[in-house]
Protein backbone atom coordinates (compact mmCIF):
# COMPACT_ATOMS: atom_id res chain seq x y z
CA UNK A 1 0.00 0.00 0.00
CA UNK A 2 1.81 2.83 -1.25
CA UNK A 3 -0.80 5.55 -1.19
CA UNK A 4 -2.56 6.07 1.62
CA UNK A 5 -5.43 6.93 1.83
CA UNK A 6 -6.45 9.89 4.35
CA UNK A 7 -9.44 7.39 6.18
CA UNK A 8 -6.57 5.20 7.10
CA UNK A 9 -4.26 8.38 8.97
CA UNK A 10 -6.57 8.60 12.09
CA UNK A 11 -5.83 7.60 15.54
CA UNK A 12 -7.00 7.56 19.09
CA UNK A 13 -4.79 6.74 21.55
CA UNK A 14 -6.50 6.26 24.73
CA UNK A 15 -4.47 6.59 28.07
CA UNK A 16 -2.13 9.09 26.27
CA UNK A 17 -0.61 10.75 29.05
CA UNK A 18 1.09 7.57 30.12
CA UNK A 19 5.21 7.37 28.56
CA UNK A 20 4.32 4.60 25.99
CA UNK A 21 1.15 7.08 25.15
CA UNK A 22 3.58 10.39 24.19
CA UNK A 23 5.91 8.52 22.27
CA UNK A 24 2.95 7.28 20.56
CA UNK A 25 1.56 10.67 19.86
CA UNK A 26 5.09 11.71 18.40
CA UNK A 27 5.21 8.50 16.28
CA UNK A 28 1.70 9.17 14.57
CA UNK A 29 2.19 12.50 14.38
CA UNK A 30 5.73 12.45 12.61
CA UNK A 31 3.41 9.85 10.31
CA UNK A 32 0.82 12.68 9.45
CA UNK A 33 -2.35 11.18 11.06
CA UNK A 34 -5.01 12.98 13.42
CA UNK A 35 -4.95 12.27 16.60
CA UNK A 36 -7.38 12.20 19.12
CA UNK A 37 -6.27 11.10 22.69
CA UNK A 38 -7.91 10.78 26.10
CA UNK A 39 -6.25 11.56 29.65
CA UNK A 40 -7.47 11.15 33.28
CA UNK A 41 -5.75 13.02 36.04
CA UNK A 42 -2.42 13.69 34.64
CA UNK A 43 -2.82 16.74 31.71
CA UNK A 44 -0.93 16.41 28.43
CA UNK A 45 1.76 18.86 28.06
CA UNK A 46 1.92 21.10 25.42
CA UNK A 47 4.77 19.50 23.38
CA UNK A 48 2.02 16.50 23.19
CA UNK A 49 -1.50 18.40 23.44
CA UNK A 50 -0.18 20.37 19.96
CA UNK A 51 -0.25 17.61 18.15
CA UNK A 52 -3.54 16.27 18.79
CA UNK A 53 -6.92 16.70 16.76
CA UNK A 54 -8.98 16.85 19.74
CA UNK A 55 -8.18 16.09 23.16
CA UNK A 56 -10.55 14.32 25.97
CA UNK A 57 -9.96 14.66 29.82
CA UNK A 58 -12.46 11.78 31.16
CA UNK A 59 -12.43 9.16 34.03
CA UNK A 60 -13.43 5.59 32.79
CA UNK A 61 -13.98 4.07 36.33
CA UNK A 62 -17.69 5.04 36.36
CA UNK A 63 -20.12 4.35 33.54
CA UNK A 64 -20.44 8.55 32.88
CA UNK A 65 -16.98 8.37 31.88
CA UNK A 66 -17.33 5.71 29.85
CA UNK A 67 -20.35 6.77 27.80
CA UNK A 68 -18.36 10.44 27.58
CA UNK A 69 -15.31 8.19 25.50
CA UNK A 70 -18.10 5.94 23.36
CA UNK A 71 -19.28 9.96 22.09
CA UNK A 72 -16.12 11.02 21.53
CA UNK A 73 -15.42 7.97 19.74
CA UNK A 74 -18.62 8.53 17.75
CA UNK A 75 -17.72 12.08 16.88
CA UNK A 76 -14.06 11.56 15.97
CA UNK A 77 -14.50 8.28 13.99
CA UNK A 78 -10.88 7.31 14.09
CA UNK A 79 -9.44 4.19 12.08
CA UNK A 80 -7.13 3.08 14.32
CA UNK A 81 -7.66 2.49 18.49
CA UNK A 82 -4.99 1.93 20.88
CA UNK A 83 -5.79 0.96 24.56
CA UNK A 84 -3.45 2.05 26.94
CA UNK A 85 -5.13 2.41 30.42
CA UNK A 86 -3.23 0.44 33.11
CA UNK A 87 -5.06 0.96 36.61
CA UNK A 88 -4.03 -0.41 39.75
CA UNK A 89 -5.94 -0.08 42.81
CA UNK A 90 -3.20 -1.94 45.52
CA UNK A 91 -5.67 -4.56 46.19
CA UNK A 92 -5.05 -8.41 47.01
CA UNK A 93 -7.73 -11.16 46.69
CA UNK A 94 -8.42 -10.53 50.97
CA UNK A 95 -8.95 -7.19 50.90
CA UNK A 96 -10.92 -6.97 47.78
CA UNK A 97 -14.81 -5.52 47.08
CA UNK A 98 -17.32 -4.56 44.81
CA UNK A 99 -16.26 -1.39 44.20
CA UNK A 100 -12.72 -1.95 43.30
CA UNK A 101 -13.81 -4.32 40.94
CA UNK A 102 -15.56 -2.70 39.25
CA UNK A 103 -13.03 0.38 38.90
CA UNK A 104 -10.80 -2.04 37.74
CA UNK A 105 -12.82 -3.95 35.43
CA UNK A 106 -14.51 -0.41 34.20
CA UNK A 107 -10.67 0.87 33.07
CA UNK A 108 -8.79 -1.87 32.20
CA UNK A 109 -11.18 -3.82 30.06
CA UNK A 110 -15.09 -2.80 30.13
CA UNK A 111 -14.44 0.96 28.48
CA UNK A 112 -12.81 -1.15 25.31
CA UNK A 113 -14.95 -3.81 25.01
CA UNK A 114 -17.42 -1.01 24.89
CA UNK A 115 -15.67 1.34 22.64
CA UNK A 116 -14.93 -1.63 20.02
CA UNK A 117 -18.98 -2.38 20.17
CA UNK A 118 -19.30 1.34 19.17
CA UNK A 119 -16.55 1.95 16.32
CA UNK A 120 -16.31 -1.14 14.91
CA UNK A 121 -19.33 -0.47 12.23
CA UNK A 122 -17.43 2.68 10.76
CA UNK A 123 -14.76 0.59 10.06
CA UNK A 124 -16.94 -1.64 8.73
CA UNK A 125 -18.11 0.97 6.07
CA UNK A 126 -14.58 2.05 5.06
CA UNK A 127 -13.00 -1.66 5.11
CA UNK A 128 -10.55 -0.70 7.19
CA UNK A 129 -9.91 -0.87 10.84
CA UNK A 130 -7.23 -1.51 14.20
CA UNK A 131 -7.80 -2.07 17.42
CA UNK A 132 -4.75 -2.79 19.66
CA UNK A 133 -4.37 -3.28 23.81
CA UNK A 134 -1.54 -3.61 25.64
CA UNK A 135 -1.50 -6.17 28.76
CA UNK A 136 0.79 -7.50 31.38
CA UNK A 137 3.76 -10.57 31.17
CA UNK A 138 2.81 -10.45 34.97
CA UNK A 139 -0.10 -12.46 34.39
CA UNK A 140 2.22 -15.12 33.67
CA UNK A 141 3.24 -15.18 37.13
CA UNK A 142 0.38 -15.16 38.76
CA UNK A 143 0.70 -11.18 39.31
CA UNK A 144 1.48 -9.40 42.36
CA UNK A 145 0.18 -9.62 46.11
CA UNK A 146 -1.56 -5.87 45.57
CA UNK A 147 -2.63 -6.35 41.77
CA UNK A 148 -5.18 -9.44 41.63
CA UNK A 149 -8.32 -7.10 39.92
CA UNK A 150 -5.13 -5.36 37.52
CA UNK A 151 -4.09 -8.72 36.53
CA UNK A 152 -7.59 -10.38 36.02
CA UNK A 153 -8.65 -7.42 33.83
CA UNK A 154 -5.41 -7.30 32.05
CA UNK A 155 -5.35 -11.19 31.04
CA UNK A 156 -8.76 -10.91 29.54
CA UNK A 157 -7.60 -8.54 26.74
CA UNK A 158 -5.98 -11.72 25.60
CA UNK A 159 -8.91 -13.22 24.03
CA UNK A 160 -10.16 -12.47 21.10
CA UNK A 161 -14.24 -13.55 21.02
CA UNK A 162 -15.98 -14.99 17.45
CA UNK A 163 -16.98 -10.87 16.62
CA UNK A 164 -13.25 -9.85 16.44
CA UNK A 165 -12.47 -12.94 14.32
CA UNK A 166 -15.68 -12.48 11.85
CA UNK A 167 -14.29 -8.88 11.35
CA UNK A 168 -11.37 -9.76 9.72
CA UNK A 169 -13.01 -10.39 6.51
CA UNK A 170 -13.68 -6.56 6.49
CA UNK A 171 -10.08 -6.29 6.87
CA UNK A 172 -10.49 -4.70 11.16
CA UNK A 173 -7.54 -6.19 12.71
CA UNK A 174 -7.77 -7.12 16.73
CA UNK A 175 -3.85 -7.52 18.35
CA UNK A 176 -2.62 -7.16 21.83
CA UNK A 177 0.52 -6.80 23.25
CA UNK A 178 1.71 -8.63 26.04
CA UNK A 179 4.19 -5.80 28.04
CA UNK A 180 7.10 -6.16 29.91
CA UNK A 181 8.30 -4.22 32.79
CA UNK A 182 8.87 -1.08 30.97
CA UNK A 183 10.70 2.45 32.34
CA UNK A 184 7.31 4.68 32.62
CA UNK A 185 5.86 6.05 35.96
CA UNK A 186 3.60 3.04 36.93
CA UNK A 187 6.71 2.25 38.50
CA UNK A 188 7.54 5.18 40.36
CA UNK A 189 6.43 3.86 44.08
CA UNK A 190 8.39 0.57 43.61
CA UNK A 191 11.58 0.16 45.74
CA UNK A 192 14.94 0.11 43.78
CA UNK A 193 15.59 -3.01 45.64
CA UNK A 194 12.59 -4.36 44.36
CA UNK A 195 13.36 -3.13 40.62
CA UNK A 196 16.99 -4.38 40.39
CA UNK A 197 15.37 -8.31 41.57
CA UNK A 198 12.46 -7.72 38.92
CA UNK A 199 14.72 -6.80 36.13
CA UNK A 200 17.21 -9.42 37.16
CA UNK A 201 14.66 -11.91 35.88
CA UNK A 202 14.63 -10.34 32.38
CA UNK A 203 17.31 -12.15 30.10
CA UNK A 204 18.46 -9.00 28.01
CA UNK A 205 18.78 -7.61 32.36
CA UNK A 206 16.70 -4.05 31.31
CA UNK A 207 13.13 -2.59 31.20
CA UNK A 208 12.00 -2.10 28.03
CA UNK A 209 11.21 1.94 27.10
CA UNK A 210 8.73 3.50 26.19
CA UNK A 211 9.92 3.89 22.42
CA UNK A 212 10.29 0.37 22.14
CA UNK A 213 6.39 -0.10 22.92
CA UNK A 214 5.44 2.52 20.96
CA UNK A 215 7.21 1.22 17.76
CA UNK A 216 5.75 -1.84 17.81
CA UNK A 217 2.28 -0.40 18.62
CA UNK A 218 2.63 2.27 15.40
CA UNK A 219 3.14 -1.48 13.34
CA UNK A 220 0.40 -3.51 14.62
CA UNK A 221 -2.16 -0.57 14.78
CA UNK A 222 -1.75 1.36 11.15
CA UNK A 223 -1.80 1.00 7.79
CA UNK A 224 1.95 -1.01 7.96
CA UNK A 225 -0.01 -4.46 9.54
CA UNK A 226 -1.73 -5.40 6.28
CA UNK A 227 -2.20 -9.22 7.82
CA UNK A 228 -1.45 -9.50 11.64
CA UNK A 229 -5.02 -10.08 13.35
CA UNK A 230 -6.31 -11.80 16.55
CA UNK A 231 -2.56 -12.46 18.10
CA UNK A 232 -0.30 -11.60 21.59
CA UNK A 233 2.55 -10.36 20.77
CA UNK A 234 4.80 -10.52 23.69
CA UNK A 235 7.50 -7.72 23.98
CA UNK A 236 9.32 -8.69 27.05
CA UNK A 237 13.15 -9.02 27.23
CA UNK A 238 12.66 -12.33 26.49
CA UNK A 239 10.64 -13.46 29.49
Amino acid sequence: MLDIEEKYKSVMIIGSSSGIGKELCNIYYQKGFNIFATHNKKELTSSISSKCQKILNVDLSNQKGIYQLLDFAEESKPSNIIYLPGYIDGKDLYENSLQSMHSSFNINLFAYQLLIARTCGYMKSIGYGRYLSISSIGSKYGGSLNGFNYTISKKALEFFPKEYKNLAEYNIFFNNIICGITDTSILNDKKKEVLKTRIEKVPVKRMAKPIELALNCFRLCSYENTFQTLSNTTIAGGE
